[in-house]
Formats: C-alpha cells, sequence, structure tokens
C-alpha cells in the first residue's frame, strides 16, 4: 500500500526535543537563555485571551466564528471543536561544549504555540474555548500539535471513532511518526524529530494522522498489520521508539509521549507494540 512519506527534520543532537535539550543544558558551561516575546510571523494575530470573548454561547454559529477567524489550523473528528493558532517566540538559547580544546556549540529560538480550542453543540452552536500551550524549537512552518482532547476516542455521542468502517481498538494522541527511521539504528537517529499527531490502530492496521488534518480527511499513513514483519521497542537513554518494519522493506518509527509531560509513556508503548504483534501473520505480506 501506497503511503505519505515524511522525512524527518535534523535538529542540534544537543537539543532532540526541548525538555531534552534544557535538561542537557544543566551538565554543560557556557548555557545562555536570552528572553523575548515578540510574534514568530509564522502564525495568526488575529487569536489571543480574549478571543472567547468575541463569541457568545448559544447565539455564535460556527460559520460564525470561520467568517471572524478564517479557516481553522485544525478540526476534530466530530467537526465540534475548532482550533486556531497563534506563536510567539519567548527566547534565543545558545549551548557552548565546556572542557579544553572544546569548540563550536548550538544555538536556535524556543516558540511558545498557543492553540486556542472553540466548542460547539451538535448544532454548530458556539458554547465555550480553552487554550492549552505547546512549546517547541522549530517554527511554525510545522503542523500545530493538538493534545487531547481535541482528538478523542469517542465522538460526542459516545460511539467509538472509526478509521475505515473499524473502530479504533488502542491510540495514543501525543505521538511523532519517524518516516523511513529504523528506531535509534538509521543514520543521525538520535537527532531526528518525528512529525507530530495521533497513532490509532483497528483489529486491521495501524494509521497515523497529523496534528493538523482536518475533520474527516484520511490518515496520512496507514499499515495493515498484515503487511508487518517485525515489531519492537528501541530504548536510548531516556527515549523510547516504537519501530515497525514491513515485508515491502519500509520502515517507521513512532514515538508515544506522556499526555502530561514529555517523556515517554512506557506502559503506553508496551501496549501498543504487544497488540501489534498479536494481529501480525507468522510471515508478513508486502504493503
Amino acid at each position: 500500500m501506497k503511503t505519505n512519506t515524511i522525512k524527518p527534520r535534523r535538529i542540534c543532537s544537543l537539543c532532540g526535543r526541548l525538555a531534552l535539550g534544557l535538561a542537557l543544558a544543566g551538565c554543560l558551561t557556557g548555557c545562555l537563555i536570552i528572553p523575548l516575546n515578540t510574534n514568530s510571523g509564522y502564525a495568526r494575530t488575529n487569536v489571543d485571551r480574549h478571543t472567547n470573548e468575541r463569541f457568545v454561547p448559544g447565539r455564535t454559529t460556527r460559520e460564525d466564528v470561520i467568517i471572524a477567524l478564517g479557516e481553522p489550523d485544525a478540526v476534530s473528528r466530530d467537526e465540534r471543536e475548532l482550533a486556531y493558532r497563534s506563536e510567539k517566540t519567548v527566547a534565543l538559547w545558545l549551548l557552548v561544549a565546556g572542557g579544553e580544546g572544546a569548540g563550536g556549540g548550538a544555538g536556535g529560538t524556543i516558540y511558545k504555540n498557543n492553540f486556542y480550542v472553540l466548542d460547539f453543540d451538535a448544532q454548530g452552536w458556539f458554547q465555550a474555548a480553552r487554550r492549552t500551550k505547546q512549546w517547541g524549537m522549530v517554527q511554525g512552518t510545522d503542523p500545530p500539535s493538538l493534545a487531547s482532547p481535541v482528538f478523542k476516542a469517542r465522538d460526542s455521542n459516545g460511539a467509538p471513532e472509526m478509521i475505515a468502517g473499524e473502530p479504533i481498538r488502542l491510540e495514543h494522541s501525543r505521538s511523532f511518526w519517524l518516516g523511513g527511521v529504523d528506531g535509534y539504528r538509521s543514520k543521525n537517529a538520535y537527532t531526528l524529530v518525528g512529525r507530530p499527531g495521533h497513532l490509532a490502530l483497528t483489529e486491521s492496521s495501524l494509521a497515523f494522522a497529523t496534528a493538523s488534518q482536518f475533520a474527516n480527511s484520511e490518515p496520512v499513513l496507514r499499515i495493515p498489520f498484515a503487511s508487518i514483519t517485525d515489531v519492537r521497542i528501541d530504548k536510548h537513554l531516556l527515549g523510547r521508539r516504537l519501530v515497525v518494519h514491513c515485508g515491502s522493506g519500509s520502515v517507521h518509527s513512532f514515538e508515544i509521549i506522556k499526555i502530561h509531560g514529555l517523556t515517554p509513556d512506557k506502559p503506553a508503548n508496551q501496549a501498543i507494540c504487544d497488540f501489534i504483534s498479536s494481529r501480525m501473520r507468522p510471515t508478513g505480506a508486502g504493503e
């Protein structure tokens, strides 16, 4: 089966992700952080903490919101949540390796994304708005990584979410997809960052939807379990990657992060790995 392959982004080996970068910074000399507070120029500027005050619960429609704010950055699958993103540059960072003869270093920018999620009822009337925050080191050309509950295991009526007519059996809303990466064994694997999104498993396949996908759109990646020849969990320091090999020779890695945190969700990693293993054929077929 043909799938979209996204080339992972390379970043400084000292700062694989914001939390890891800051943790490592404490072990190095010459760590400098310069606070800032400016719009990054890579996201909309018409949403802020007063956005919800512009709309009246029970009187403002979904269409009214779209006319006022424009097309949303993400939509929940049941179309009852719209998400809009703003982005600020909050700091510049500089790391310089210590020790005699050490040279070079690394530097970059830290961004804060604010996601304004507007809730609607089944008839499309505005109900409430909330704000979630996200920190990162890649500017707004990346899709917004919307945390749960924008993506839900069940729709507003309590029915299980479906993918291609099959109910979702297992999922994780804070996942990263690294297409073409074999865990930590690929070249420069330690410095690669995946694409944020939502990992879901049905009875027959693995699916990955990016965090910015609109309602009812197809996942960017679907892998039938029958095509998988091997699944494992790679470990490195504090990292974990779920690795899936397919009969066609393709490989995909996934990082599954705690919903409220920045570290791997070890139980979720193991549960997803076990679920895939239980549904693989003894010998994998081609994709």
